[in-house]
């Protein structure tokens, strides 16, 4: 990811907002990956990982959510 300092932080803290949200509850994780990408502009393995390590996700983003949405996590926008 090409985030450094303050804009990764704050990213960060708008994801914690989402998570906050959602109550961190594995039924709304598509709806937490949908935020995340929005945030971030895709959904880079850092974010997949920061979503899983949180309380009711573990191992969830990738089993659930990351193959459902597997064309647009690893590119950011305008890669190919």
């Amino acid at each position: 990811m090409h985030l450094e300092g303050d804009e990764k932080e704050e990213k960060f803290n708008r994801l914690d907002q989402v998570l906050a949200v959602y109550g961190r509850d594995p039924e709304q994780l598509i709806r937490v990956l949908q935020e995340a990408q929005h945030i971030f502009g895709y959904l880079p393995e850092e974010v997949q990982a920061y979503i899983s390590q949180q309380d009711g996700y573990p191992g969830k983003c990738r089993e659930r959510g990351g193959y459902l949405l597997r064309p647009f996590l690893h590119r950011a926008k305008g890669e190919i």
